[in-house]
């Protein structure tokens, strides 16, 4: 085979460092986080990014039509696309955007043979990370430009992929200096009306990138990378949405005498979309960060502190019906976080203390700490414990959205909406069982003040009159019994309670953000045979999805889905792949309210993989 599969004992020393931003690793993490590695990734048949998301079972992955996606962990996920609850991160990149708090899925995406792996934390990450990693943290990490020399070329079609391909190519220069650029390209069909006839949003995307990455003889490295895209998606009653950007990162990391490392990022990133029916949007972000990581008392404490500032340039063409007022807007963040692990026992019990303090043009000023304990029963076994805070701060949605663009509105912005607050209690245990198995679960409840209402005044505004309790569990089990043969199982549960506050008149009764299922179960596993063939198999088990529309509950039932791969490796270079999606029925829909909501249809793909 050309890649290596790594063993559970392996995967489980992996580093992580979306928890507590320091390398630390995976089977100490206290949180409960899942990685989805390179070789996941490569055997699912992904083509896209959220594809690439749908391993991590302690995500709530639905896809809303052919390029938009809903994507959340711990619920509050949205019948449309404006889920605002997950932070998402591409090599230290924020990609979330300050109109809605969210994430626009259908410019998001990554030359996937070139990830190292997909780091996922189910749960607050707000005082690593601050605004927005309210339920849960993803980060991207891309695999170091020295490990991606030579090339990759491939190609594929099928029933609703139309076409993709992608080519990577990487070198040297200098005594250690590497590099590589990369394009890829995929067009794909569109998805059903729930009449069954085609809903017309067909989606075509493009982009192409590069990463260079620098060693000193003195230990420090630099890595500068970059991507342009540029995109459309179909409309049929309209002309097709129009979407392009790029971005350019640029990382110093330096070691420091005393065991300590200063590490400067700074990023610039510009997104424009058009959509006829709704606004046209032109978003420039400017963003600096920095951290120190020292080691103190003899390693007895691992202190890490940093600060960031962040500006987000807004400039939105209103359409007849709705405006964002004012249409120009400069968003600004301003952040301070301070961290100290502590070693209460030597390698046995680990105490992390940390806060993030941030400052907003919207909301001003908003802490939020956390305190983490992990156990180290033994190498095999580690049991943790955590109680957080973490906000999502207003976007432009919240604050500046006015329907109609003049006087009188129906719907007069939200002049007093403020940071929504989340206090998180979590247990948990990780471990594995000789080199065959391993098994984490997670339990947690969630208290929630100040979620968005639409309030009955005139004119309509956005407030903060909701409550919420939630609760629930996550488990995984790994099982490799033979080097040729291994499959996992995760499972969550999710219960929760909305209330009004006493003031509140919330339209919609607390209802507008809860699509989420309350169980979900998925079944992976692979297998090799013949030492040349692979065959991978994925089972998705989601009860019934919330829907609401206008106030009125319309549930999309229960459904069993099944995602298979069959490959051959003619050689050590070359691969050929067979892989089918939602092979169970002919169409299904995964989230939104009828009638508008779409059907996701069966699909069949072939593709050829070339590495040179």
């Amino acid at each position: 085979m050309p890649l290596k599969k790594l063993s559970l004992a392996e995967l489980m020393e992996i580093e992580v460092v979306s928890v507590s931003r320091r390398a630390q690793k995976l089977s100490e993490t206290a949180a409960a986080a899942q990685l989805v590695s390179q070789e996941d990734i490569r055997r699912s048949g992904a083509v896209t990014l959220p594809q690439a998301l749908r391993l991590a079972s302690n995500l709530q992955v639905a896809q809303v039509n052919t390029g938009y996606w809903a994507i959340g962990a711990r619920g509050f996920n949205s019948s449309g696309t404006t889920s605002n609850k997950l932070l998402v991160m591409i090599d230290g990149r924020s990609v979330y955007t300050p109109l809605f708090s969210g994430v626009f899925w259908d410019t998001q995406d990554v030359f996937l043979p070139d990830v190292d792996h997909i780091e996922v934390i189910s749960g607050p990450g707000g005082s690593s990370w601050g605004a927005n990693a309210m339920n849960g943290v993803i980060s991207i990490i891309s695999k170091r430009a020295r490990d991606t020399q030579g090339g990759v070329l491939y190609a594929g079609a099928g029933m609703e992929e139309r076409g993709f391909a992608g080519l990577r190519y990487g070198g040297a220069f200098g005594q250690s200096g590497h590099y590589r650029i990369y394009a890829k390209h995929m067009d794909f069909d569109g998805t059903e009306r729930t009449d069954g006839t085609d809903a017309g949003n067909r989606w075509v995307f493009s982009q192409t990138g590069f990463r260079a990455d620098w060693a000193a003889r003195s230990g420090a490295f630099l890595t500068l990378q970059g991507d342009l895209y540029t995109g459309w998606l179909a409309n049929p009653v309209a002309a097709r949405g129009e979407l392009d950007g790029g971005n350019l990162l640029g990382r110093w990391t330096q070691p420091l005498p005393g065991d300590s490392t200063l590490t400067v990022q700074t990023y610039f990133d510009s997104a424009r979309r058009t959509s006829p029916v709704t606004f046209a949007d032109r978003l420039d972000t400017v963003d600096i960060d920095a951290q120190h990581d020292i080691s103190l008392f003899a390693g007895r404490h691992r202190f890490v502190w940093g600060v960031g500032y962040r500006a987000s340039h807004d400039r939105v063409r209103n359409l007849p019906n709705q405006a964002f007022i004012p249409a120009e807007f400069t968003h600004r963040l301003g952040s301070v976080f301070v961290q100290d692990q502590v070693e209460l026992v030597p390698e046995r019990l680990r105490l992390t203390l940390g806060t993030k303090f941030e400052h907003n043009n919207y909301s001003g000023s908003d802490l939020q700490p956390s305190v983490r304990l992990a156990w180290l029963i033994s190498p095999e076994h580690t049991a943790w414990a955590s109680v957080s805070r973490a906000v999502r701060t207003p976007s432009r949605v919240d604050r500046d959205l006015f329907i109609p663009p003049q006087p009188p509105f129906a719907l007069g912005g939200g002049p007093n909406f403020d940071s929504e607050i989340l206090w998180a209690y979590e247990l948990g245990w990780r471990g594995r069982f000789g080199q065959h198995s391993s098994f984490s679960t997670s339990v947690f409840s969630h208290d929630y003040d100040g979620l968005r209402s639409l309030e009955p005044t005139r004119p309509l505004v956005f407030a903060n009159g909701i409550q919420a309790k939630t609760y629930g569990t996550e488990i995984v089990y790994t099982n490799a019994p033979t080097p040729w043969f291994n499959w996992n199982v995760g499972y969550t549960f999710l219960k929760r309670d909305l209330q009004l506050k006493p003031w509140s008149g919330d339209l919609n009764r607390g209802t507008a953000e809860t699509s989420d299922p309350e169980h979900q179960v998925q079944l992976r596993g692979s297998i090799d045979f013949a030492r040349v063939w692979e065959f991978d198999f994925g089972v998705r088990r989601i009860s019934t999805v919330p829907t609401f529309a206008g106030g009125v509950q319309n549930n999309i039932p229960a459904y069993t889905e099944l995602d298979a791969r069959l490959s051959w490796h003619i050689r050590d270079s070359l691969e050929w792949s067979l892989v089918g999606r939602n092979l169970l029925d002919g169409a299904h829909p995964e989230i939104g309210a009828a009638p508008s909501r779409r059907e996701i249809e069966r699909s069949l793909h072939t593709k050829i993989d070339w590495r040179f």
